[in-house]
Protein backbone atom coordinates (compact mmCIF):
# COMPACT_ATOMS: atom_id res chain seq x y z
CA UNK A 1 0.00 0.00 0.00
CA UNK A 2 1.88 3.14 -1.14
CA UNK A 3 1.52 5.13 2.08
CA UNK A 4 3.30 8.18 0.65
CA UNK A 5 0.50 8.77 -1.87
CA UNK A 6 -1.97 9.10 1.00
CA UNK A 7 -0.38 12.36 2.08
CA UNK A 8 -2.11 14.23 -0.72
CA UNK A 9 -5.32 12.15 -0.73
CA UNK A 10 -7.25 12.99 2.42
CA UNK A 11 -10.29 10.93 1.38
CA UNK A 12 -8.06 7.88 1.01
CA UNK A 13 -6.39 8.52 4.35
CA UNK A 14 -9.79 8.57 6.06
CA UNK A 15 -10.78 5.31 4.38
CA UNK A 16 -7.55 3.49 5.27
CA UNK A 17 -7.43 4.89 8.82
CA UNK A 18 -10.99 3.76 9.53
CA UNK A 19 -10.51 0.38 7.85
CA UNK A 20 -7.39 -0.51 9.86
CA UNK A 21 -8.95 0.77 13.07
CA UNK A 22 -12.04 -1.40 12.56
CA UNK A 23 -10.24 -4.57 11.48
CA UNK A 24 -7.90 -4.94 14.44
CA UNK A 25 -10.14 -3.79 17.30
CA UNK A 26 -12.29 -6.89 17.68
CA UNK A 27 -12.21 -10.60 16.85
CA UNK A 28 -15.95 -10.83 16.03
CA UNK A 29 -15.57 -11.67 12.34
CA UNK A 30 -19.23 -11.47 11.33
CA UNK A 31 -19.64 -8.02 12.86
CA UNK A 32 -16.35 -6.90 11.26
CA UNK A 33 -17.48 -8.10 7.84
CA UNK A 34 -20.64 -6.00 8.10
CA UNK A 35 -18.66 -2.95 9.27
CA UNK A 36 -16.13 -3.23 6.41
CA UNK A 37 -18.95 -3.68 3.88
CA UNK A 38 -20.67 -0.52 5.18
CA UNK A 39 -17.36 1.35 5.09
CA UNK A 40 -16.71 0.43 1.44
CA UNK A 41 -20.27 1.43 0.52
CA UNK A 42 -19.81 4.79 2.22
CA UNK A 43 -16.42 5.54 0.65
CA UNK A 44 -15.32 4.95 -2.89
CA UNK A 45 -12.27 2.68 -2.98
CA UNK A 46 -9.06 4.65 -2.49
CA UNK A 47 -6.95 5.73 -5.46
CA UNK A 48 -3.91 4.15 -3.78
CA UNK A 49 -5.37 0.64 -4.33
CA UNK A 50 -4.17 -1.13 -7.47
CA UNK A 51 -6.63 -2.70 -9.92
CA UNK A 52 -5.90 -6.15 -8.48
CA UNK A 53 -6.48 -4.92 -4.93
CA UNK A 54 -9.78 -3.27 -5.95
CA UNK A 55 -10.83 -6.56 -7.52
CA UNK A 56 -10.15 -8.33 -4.22
CA UNK A 57 -12.36 -5.86 -2.36
CA UNK A 58 -15.05 -6.29 -5.01
CA UNK A 59 -14.95 -10.06 -4.34
CA UNK A 60 -15.20 -9.38 -0.61
CA UNK A 61 -18.28 -7.19 -1.03
CA UNK A 62 -20.07 -9.55 -3.38
CA UNK A 63 -19.25 -12.97 -1.98
CA UNK A 64 -16.75 -13.53 0.84
CA UNK A 65 -18.42 -11.12 3.27
CA UNK A 66 -20.95 -13.92 3.66
CA UNK A 67 -18.20 -16.20 4.93
CA UNK A 68 -16.44 -13.85 7.38
CA UNK A 69 -14.33 -16.56 9.03
CA UNK A 70 -12.38 -16.64 5.75
CA UNK A 71 -12.66 -13.06 4.49
CA UNK A 72 -11.73 -11.13 7.65
CA UNK A 73 -8.53 -13.09 8.45
CA UNK A 74 -7.62 -12.63 4.76
CA UNK A 75 -8.05 -8.83 4.99
CA UNK A 76 -6.04 -8.68 8.21
CA UNK A 77 -3.22 -10.69 6.70
CA UNK A 78 -3.30 -8.53 3.57
CA UNK A 79 -2.76 -5.36 5.64
CA UNK A 80 0.02 -7.04 7.64
CA UNK A 81 1.85 -7.98 4.45
CA UNK A 82 1.49 -4.47 3.03
CA UNK A 83 2.76 -3.04 6.33
CA UNK A 84 6.03 -4.93 5.91
CA UNK A 85 7.03 -2.18 3.50
CA UNK A 86 7.89 0.06 6.42
CA UNK A 87 7.49 -2.06 9.56
CA UNK A 88 9.95 -4.86 10.31
CA UNK A 89 8.74 -8.16 11.75
CA UNK A 90 10.65 -8.92 14.96
CA UNK A 91 11.52 -12.36 13.53
CA UNK A 92 13.21 -10.78 10.50
CA UNK A 93 15.51 -8.25 12.19
CA UNK A 94 18.74 -10.20 11.67
CA UNK A 95 18.01 -10.70 7.98
CA UNK A 96 17.44 -6.97 7.42
CA UNK A 97 20.50 -5.91 9.39
CA UNK A 98 22.80 -8.32 7.53
CA UNK A 99 21.76 -6.71 4.23
CA UNK A 100 22.50 -3.25 5.59
CA UNK A 101 26.01 -4.19 6.75
CA UNK A 102 27.01 -4.56 3.09
CA UNK A 103 25.41 -1.21 2.17
CA UNK A 104 27.18 0.71 4.96
CA UNK A 105 23.85 2.05 6.26
CA UNK A 106 23.29 3.14 9.87
CA UNK A 107 19.94 2.44 11.48
CA UNK A 108 17.86 3.76 14.38
CA UNK A 109 15.91 0.90 15.99
CA UNK A 110 12.63 1.23 17.86
CA UNK A 111 10.59 -1.67 19.21
CA UNK A 112 6.85 -1.03 19.03
CA UNK A 113 6.10 -2.19 22.55
CA UNK A 114 3.21 -1.41 24.91
CA UNK A 115 3.74 0.40 28.20
CA UNK A 116 5.20 -2.06 30.70
CA UNK A 117 2.52 -3.45 33.00
CA UNK A 118 4.91 -5.34 35.26
CA UNK A 119 8.61 -5.79 35.93
CA UNK A 120 8.83 -8.97 33.83
CA UNK A 121 7.61 -7.14 30.69
CA UNK A 122 9.92 -4.20 31.27
CA UNK A 123 12.99 -6.43 31.65
CA UNK A 124 12.13 -8.32 28.44
CA UNK A 125 11.98 -5.02 26.52
CA UNK A 126 15.25 -3.84 28.09
CA UNK A 127 16.89 -7.10 27.07
CA UNK A 128 15.75 -6.59 23.45
CA UNK A 129 17.45 -3.20 23.31
CA UNK A 130 20.65 -4.50 24.92
CA UNK A 131 20.80 -7.37 22.45
CA UNK A 132 20.18 -5.22 19.36
CA UNK A 133 23.11 -2.94 20.30
CA UNK A 134 25.50 -5.81 19.50
CA UNK A 135 24.79 -5.39 15.77
CA UNK A 136 27.28 -3.25 13.81
CA UNK A 137 24.60 -1.57 11.68
CA UNK A 138 22.65 -0.33 14.71
CA UNK A 139 23.76 3.26 15.17
CA UNK A 140 21.09 4.05 17.75
CA UNK A 141 18.13 2.72 19.71
CA UNK A 142 15.03 4.78 20.46
CA UNK A 143 13.16 3.93 23.66
CA UNK A 144 10.42 5.23 25.92
CA UNK A 145 11.06 4.93 29.68
CA UNK A 146 7.45 3.81 30.17
CA UNK A 147 8.32 0.66 28.18
CA UNK A 148 11.24 -0.24 30.45
CA UNK A 149 9.67 0.76 33.77
CA UNK A 150 6.08 -0.08 34.83
CA UNK A 151 4.11 3.17 35.07
CA UNK A 152 2.57 2.20 38.40
CA UNK A 153 6.07 2.38 39.95
CA UNK A 154 6.06 6.12 39.30
CA UNK A 155 3.64 6.55 42.22
CA UNK A 156 6.66 6.26 44.49
CA UNK A 157 8.84 8.83 42.76
CA UNK A 158 12.11 8.50 44.70
CA UNK A 159 12.09 4.69 44.50
CA UNK A 160 11.16 4.81 40.84
CA UNK A 161 13.98 7.26 39.98
CA UNK A 162 16.53 5.04 41.70
CA UNK A 163 15.18 1.91 40.00
CA UNK A 164 15.12 3.53 36.57
CA UNK A 165 18.59 5.01 37.07
CA UNK A 166 19.95 1.48 37.55
CA UNK A 167 18.28 0.24 34.35
CA UNK A 168 19.52 3.16 32.26
CA UNK A 169 23.02 2.76 33.70
CA UNK A 170 23.03 -0.91 32.63
CA UNK A 171 22.09 -0.16 29.02
CA UNK A 172 24.50 2.80 28.86
CA UNK A 173 27.33 0.48 29.91
CA UNK A 174 26.26 -1.87 27.12
CA UNK A 175 26.34 0.96 24.56
CA UNK A 176 29.84 2.04 25.71
CA UNK A 177 31.10 -1.56 25.50
CA UNK A 178 29.97 -2.08 21.91
CA UNK A 179 31.00 1.43 20.88
CA UNK A 180 34.59 0.50 21.83
CA UNK A 181 34.45 -2.99 20.30
CA UNK A 182 32.96 -1.83 16.98
CA UNK A 183 34.74 1.52 16.71
CA UNK A 184 31.57 3.64 16.38
CA UNK A 185 29.51 5.62 18.87
CA UNK A 186 26.22 3.97 19.84
CA UNK A 187 23.47 6.48 20.61
CA UNK A 188 20.80 5.86 23.26
CA UNK A 189 17.91 8.13 22.34
CA UNK A 190 14.95 8.58 24.70
CA UNK A 191 11.52 9.40 23.32
CA UNK A 192 9.92 12.03 25.54
CA UNK A 193 6.42 13.45 25.92
CA UNK A 194 5.17 16.11 28.30
CA UNK A 195 4.66 13.64 31.14
CA UNK A 196 7.97 11.79 30.71
CA UNK A 197 10.42 14.62 29.91
CA UNK A 198 11.16 15.78 33.47
CA UNK A 199 11.75 12.24 34.76
CA UNK A 200 13.98 11.30 31.82
CA UNK A 201 15.88 14.59 31.96
CA UNK A 202 16.47 14.38 35.74
CA UNK A 203 17.81 10.80 35.61
CA UNK A 204 20.06 11.33 32.58
CA UNK A 205 21.43 14.57 34.01
CA UNK A 206 22.44 12.67 37.15
CA UNK A 207 23.88 9.67 35.29
CA UNK A 208 25.91 11.71 32.80
CA UNK A 209 27.76 13.48 35.63
CA UNK A 210 29.41 10.15 36.57
CA UNK A 211 32.93 9.53 35.34
CA UNK A 212 32.17 6.02 34.02
CA UNK A 213 29.81 7.52 31.43
CA UNK A 214 32.39 9.95 30.06
CA UNK A 215 32.09 8.51 26.53
CA UNK A 216 28.37 7.61 26.59
CA UNK A 217 26.22 9.24 23.90
CA UNK A 218 22.59 10.08 24.70
CA UNK A 219 19.74 11.85 22.96
CA UNK A 220 16.21 13.17 23.42
CA UNK A 221 13.52 12.56 20.78
CA UNK A 222 10.47 14.83 20.45
CA UNK A 223 7.25 14.33 18.51
CA UNK A 224 6.81 17.95 17.61
CA UNK A 225 3.10 18.11 16.86
CA UNK A 226 2.08 16.98 20.36
CA UNK A 227 3.17 20.03 22.36
CA UNK A 228 5.36 23.14 22.29
CA UNK A 229 8.87 21.76 22.78
CA UNK A 230 10.94 24.95 22.39
CA UNK A 231 11.44 25.43 26.16
CA UNK A 232 12.36 21.76 26.65
CA UNK A 233 14.82 21.89 23.74
CA UNK A 234 16.51 24.95 25.28
CA UNK A 235 16.83 23.00 28.55
CA UNK A 236 18.52 20.09 26.73
CA UNK A 237 20.89 22.47 24.91
CA UNK A 238 21.89 24.02 28.24
CA UNK A 239 22.58 20.56 29.69
CA UNK A 240 24.62 19.71 26.57
CA UNK A 241 26.80 22.81 27.03
CA UNK A 242 27.44 21.85 30.67
CA UNK A 243 28.40 18.29 29.73
CA UNK A 244 30.76 19.48 27.00
CA UNK A 245 32.54 21.66 29.59
CA UNK A 246 33.04 18.49 31.67
CA UNK A 247 34.55 16.66 28.69
CA UNK A 248 31.45 14.62 27.82
CA UNK A 249 29.96 13.80 24.41
CA UNK A 250 27.49 16.00 22.56
CA UNK A 251 23.79 15.38 23.22
CA UNK A 252 21.62 14.46 20.23
CA UNK A 253 18.21 16.10 19.78
CA UNK A 254 15.90 14.21 17.44
CA UNK A 255 12.64 15.65 16.12
CA UNK A 256 10.06 13.53 14.35
CA UNK A 257 7.53 14.57 11.70
CA UNK A 258 4.66 12.09 11.62
CA UNK A 259 2.75 13.61 8.71
CA UNK A 260 3.30 15.84 5.70
CA UNK A 261 1.51 18.78 7.32
CA UNK A 262 3.85 18.72 10.35
CA UNK A 263 6.33 20.90 8.46
CA UNK A 264 3.76 23.71 8.57
CA UNK A 265 3.14 23.08 12.27
CA UNK A 266 4.07 26.10 14.37
CA UNK A 267 5.64 23.89 17.06
CA UNK A 268 7.89 22.28 14.46
CA UNK A 269 9.00 25.61 13.02
CA UNK A 270 9.71 27.01 16.50
CA UNK A 271 11.71 23.91 17.43
CA UNK A 272 13.67 24.13 14.20
CA UNK A 273 14.52 27.79 14.85
CA UNK A 274 15.84 26.82 18.31
CA UNK A 275 17.96 24.00 16.90
CA UNK A 276 19.36 25.24 13.60
CA UNK A 277 21.73 27.84 15.02
CA UNK A 278 25.48 27.92 14.42
CA UNK A 279 26.09 28.60 18.13
CA UNK A 280 24.59 25.18 18.98
CA UNK A 281 27.04 23.22 16.82
CA UNK A 282 29.68 22.65 19.57
CA UNK A 283 27.07 21.18 21.95
CA UNK A 284 24.46 19.16 20.05
CA UNK A 285 23.87 16.90 17.11
CA UNK A 286 20.46 17.00 15.44
CA UNK A 287 18.46 14.23 13.77
CA UNK A 288 15.35 15.12 11.76
CA UNK A 289 13.06 12.20 10.95
CA UNK A 290 10.33 11.94 8.34
CA UNK A 291 8.97 9.25 6.06
CA UNK A 292 8.02 11.87 3.45
CA UNK A 293 10.76 12.81 1.02
CA UNK A 294 9.42 16.33 0.36
CA UNK A 295 9.75 17.20 4.04
CA UNK A 296 13.36 16.04 4.15
CA UNK A 297 14.21 17.80 0.88
CA UNK A 298 12.90 21.13 2.22
CA UNK A 299 14.74 20.70 5.52
CA UNK A 300 17.96 19.73 3.73
CA UNK A 301 17.81 22.91 1.67
CA UNK A 302 17.65 24.95 4.88
CA UNK A 303 20.52 23.00 6.45
CA UNK A 304 22.77 23.64 3.44
CA UNK A 305 21.82 27.32 3.44
CA UNK A 306 22.86 27.60 7.12
CA UNK A 307 26.01 25.49 6.58
CA UNK A 308 25.03 23.05 9.32
CA UNK A 309 25.59 19.77 7.43
CA UNK A 310 28.05 18.50 10.08
CA UNK A 311 25.55 19.05 12.90
CA UNK A 312 22.38 17.66 11.30
CA UNK A 313 21.49 14.20 10.00
CA UNK A 314 18.31 13.39 8.11
CA UNK A 315 16.63 10.09 8.97
CA UNK A 316 14.38 8.29 6.51
CA UNK A 317 12.10 5.30 7.07
CA UNK A 318 13.56 1.96 6.14
CA UNK A 319 10.77 1.15 3.68
CA UNK A 320 11.15 4.21 1.44
CA UNK A 321 14.36 3.24 -0.30
CA UNK A 322 13.99 5.75 -3.13
CA UNK A 323 14.96 8.45 -0.69
CA UNK A 324 16.97 6.23 1.63
CA UNK A 325 19.59 5.81 -1.10
CA UNK A 326 20.64 9.41 -0.52
CA UNK A 327 20.75 9.27 3.28
CA UNK A 328 22.69 6.82 5.40
CA UNK A 329 20.55 7.02 8.54
CA UNK A 330 17.45 4.79 8.36
CA UNK A 331 14.67 4.33 10.89
CA UNK A 332 13.51 0.78 11.73
CA UNK A 333 10.20 0.44 13.64
CA UNK A 334 10.01 -3.21 14.71
CA UNK A 335 6.66 -4.90 15.42
CA UNK A 336 5.71 -8.38 16.50
CA UNK A 337 3.44 -9.48 13.64
CA UNK A 338 2.02 -12.29 15.79
CA UNK A 339 0.51 -9.63 18.05
CA UNK A 340 0.00 -6.81 15.56
CA UNK A 341 -2.11 -4.44 17.66
CA UNK A 342 0.88 -2.22 18.56
CA UNK A 343 1.88 -2.10 14.91
CA UNK A 344 -1.70 -0.99 14.17
CA UNK A 345 -1.45 1.86 16.68
CA UNK A 346 1.73 2.98 14.95
CA UNK A 347 0.13 2.81 11.50
CA UNK A 348 -2.89 4.82 12.66
CA UNK A 349 -0.59 7.50 14.06
CA UNK A 350 1.21 7.82 10.71
CA UNK A 351 -1.88 7.98 8.49
CA UNK A 352 -4.10 10.01 10.79
CA UNK A 353 -6.29 12.16 8.52
CA UNK A 354 -5.43 15.84 8.39
CA UNK A 355 -8.11 17.95 10.05
CA UNK A 356 -7.14 21.44 8.96
CA UNK A 357 -5.78 22.85 5.72
CA UNK A 358 -2.12 23.85 5.92
CA UNK A 359 -0.35 24.91 2.76
CA UNK A 360 3.11 25.81 1.56
CA UNK A 361 5.74 26.81 4.00
CA UNK A 362 9.30 27.76 4.66
CA UNK A 363 10.83 28.25 8.08
CA UNK A 364 10.25 31.73 9.53
CA UNK A 365 6.55 31.25 9.85
CA UNK A 366 3.67 33.65 9.56
CA UNK A 367 0.05 32.69 9.13
CA UNK A 368 -1.67 34.81 6.51
CA UNK A 369 -5.41 35.44 6.32
CA UNK A 370 -6.75 37.19 3.23
CA UNK A 371 -9.98 39.19 3.55
CA UNK A 372 -11.82 40.16 0.39
CA UNK A 373 -14.53 42.81 0.04
CA UNK A 374 -16.69 40.02 -1.40
CA UNK A 375 -16.59 38.09 1.85
CA UNK A 376 -19.53 38.07 4.19
CA UNK A 377 -18.19 40.29 6.97
CA UNK A 378 -19.79 38.39 9.82
CA UNK A 379 -18.46 35.08 8.53
CA UNK A 380 -15.07 36.68 7.91
CA UNK A 381 -14.83 37.62 11.56
CA UNK A 382 -15.81 34.10 12.62
CA UNK A 383 -13.17 32.72 10.27
CA UNK A 384 -10.44 34.98 11.65
CA UNK A 385 -11.30 34.22 15.26
CA UNK A 386 -11.34 30.49 14.57
CA UNK A 387 -7.88 30.60 12.96
CA UNK A 388 -6.41 32.82 15.68
CA UNK A 389 -7.77 30.51 18.35
CA UNK A 390 -6.30 27.48 16.58
CA UNK A 391 -2.90 29.14 16.11
CA UNK A 392 -2.69 30.27 19.73
CA UNK A 393 -3.85 26.88 21.02
CA UNK A 394 -1.06 25.13 19.15
CA UNK A 395 1.79 27.54 19.83
CA UNK A 396 0.84 29.78 22.78
CA UNK A 397 1.92 32.77 20.71
CA UNK A 398 0.77 34.48 17.53
CA UNK A 399 2.61 35.58 14.44
CA UNK A 400 0.18 36.29 11.64
CA UNK A 401 -0.80 38.91 9.10
CA UNK A 402 -4.23 39.87 7.82
CA UNK A 403 -4.20 41.03 4.20
CA UNK A 404 -7.29 43.23 3.91
CA UNK A 405 -8.64 44.68 0.69
CA UNK A 406 -8.84 48.48 0.59
CA UNK A 407 -12.58 48.90 0.93
CA UNK A 408 -12.62 46.75 4.05
CA UNK A 409 -9.47 48.34 5.42
CA UNK A 410 -11.04 51.81 5.27
CA UNK A 411 -14.36 50.54 6.64
CA UNK A 412 -13.87 51.86 10.18
CA UNK A 413 -16.86 50.09 11.82
CA UNK A 414 -15.66 46.77 10.43
CA UNK A 415 -12.05 47.37 11.52
CA UNK A 416 -13.12 48.43 15.01
CA UNK A 417 -15.31 45.36 15.33
CA UNK A 418 -12.47 43.20 14.03
CA UNK A 419 -9.96 44.52 16.57
CA UNK A 420 -12.35 44.35 19.50
CA UNK A 421 -13.40 40.80 18.57
CA UNK A 422 -9.76 39.74 18.40
CA UNK A 423 -9.05 41.43 21.74
CA UNK A 424 -12.01 39.66 23.40
CA UNK A 425 -10.92 36.32 21.99
CA UNK A 426 -7.32 36.71 23.17
CA UNK A 427 -8.41 37.67 26.68
CA UNK A 428 -10.69 34.63 26.77
CA UNK A 429 -7.77 32.44 25.72
CA UNK A 430 -5.41 33.95 28.29
CA UNK A 431 -6.46 36.64 30.77
CA UNK A 432 -2.79 37.51 31.47
CA UNK A 433 -2.26 38.87 27.94
CA UNK A 434 -1.90 42.60 27.30
CA UNK A 435 -3.64 43.50 24.02
CA UNK A 436 -3.02 46.99 22.60
CA UNK A 437 -5.44 48.24 19.90
CA UNK A 438 -4.03 51.77 19.49
CA UNK A 439 -2.28 51.26 16.16
CA UNK A 440 -4.18 51.11 12.88
CA UNK A 441 -1.67 48.74 11.32
CA UNK A 442 -1.26 46.02 13.92
CA UNK A 443 -2.67 44.51 17.09
CA UNK A 444 0.06 44.33 19.73
CA UNK A 445 0.08 41.34 22.11
CA UNK A 446 2.32 40.96 25.15
CA UNK A 447 2.60 37.72 27.12
CA UNK A 448 5.17 37.12 29.88
CA UNK A 449 7.50 39.71 28.41
CA UNK A 450 7.23 38.36 24.84
CA UNK A 451 5.78 40.61 22.16
CA UNK A 452 3.77 39.39 19.18
CA UNK A 453 1.86 41.31 16.53
CA UNK A 454 -1.10 40.64 14.33
CA UNK A 455 -0.27 42.74 11.29
CA UNK A 456 -3.07 44.53 9.40
CA UNK A 457 -1.88 45.08 5.82
CA UNK A 458 -3.88 46.92 3.15
CA UNK A 459 -3.93 45.44 -0.38
CA UNK A 460 -5.81 46.51 -3.50
CA UNK A 461 -7.01 43.07 -4.58
CA UNK A 462 -6.29 39.35 -4.69
CA UNK A 463 -3.47 39.77 -7.21
CA UNK A 464 -1.68 42.23 -4.97
CA UNK A 465 -2.07 39.78 -2.07
CA UNK A 466 -0.48 37.05 -4.21
CA UNK A 467 2.35 39.41 -5.19
CA UNK A 468 2.93 40.31 -1.53
CA UNK A 469 3.23 36.66 -0.50
CA UNK A 470 5.47 35.92 -3.48
CA UNK A 471 7.87 38.69 -2.46
CA UNK A 472 7.94 37.35 1.11
CA UNK A 473 8.17 33.65 0.32
CA UNK A 474 11.88 33.33 1.11
CA UNK A 475 11.38 34.85 4.55
CA UNK A 476 8.03 33.56 5.70
CA UNK A 477 5.81 30.57 5.65
CA UNK A 478 2.16 30.98 4.88
CA UNK A 479 -1.18 29.39 5.41
CA UNK A 480 -3.92 31.18 3.52
CA UNK A 481 -7.52 31.35 4.61
CA UNK A 482 -10.38 32.94 2.65
CA UNK A 483 -14.15 32.55 2.56
CA UNK A 484 -14.48 31.36 -1.02
CA UNK A 485 -13.23 28.09 -2.48
CA UNK A 486 -12.54 29.69 -5.85
CA UNK A 487 -10.38 32.32 -4.20
CA UNK A 488 -8.43 29.71 -2.24
CA UNK A 489 -7.88 27.74 -5.43
CA UNK A 490 -6.39 30.85 -7.04
CA UNK A 491 -3.82 31.01 -4.23
CA UNK A 492 -3.11 27.29 -4.16
CA UNK A 493 -2.71 26.99 -7.93
CA UNK A 494 -0.28 29.87 -7.89
CA UNK A 495 1.89 28.24 -5.24
CA UNK A 496 1.72 24.83 -6.84
CA UNK A 497 3.20 26.38 -10.00
CA UNK A 498 5.85 28.15 -7.94
CA UNK A 499 6.96 25.10 -6.02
Amino acid sequence: MPIQTLLTLQHDKELLHEMINILFRTSHNKRLAQAIDELLNRHKLGDFFSSTQKALFWIFQHSTKNIPDISIPFLKEYIKQESRKFLVDSYEIDEYLKKLEFQDKKVMIRFLEPMALNEENSLKTLEKYMQILTNKSVFSVLMDIFCIEPKIYFLNKSRCLEHLENKLSIILRQSIKYSKEQGCKKLLCFEVAQESFEITFTILNKIMQKEEFLTAKIGFSFKIEEFNTAILIEKVILLASELISLGREKITIRIEMNRLEDLANTHFQTALKSLLLKKNEPFIDVIINSFHSNNLAIVQEKIVELKLEKMVQLENFMGFNTFGKHFDLLYFPIACFDDFIYGVDYLLEKIKPQKSKNVFYNFDSKNIIFLSIFCNQEKSLENILEKISLAYEKASFLDLELLIEEELFYNEPFMEELKKSVQSLLLCLDSSLLVDLNSKNYIRIESNGFLNNIGLIKVKDTLEAVAFIQSEKKACSYKIYTQYCAQEEQFYNFFLEEF
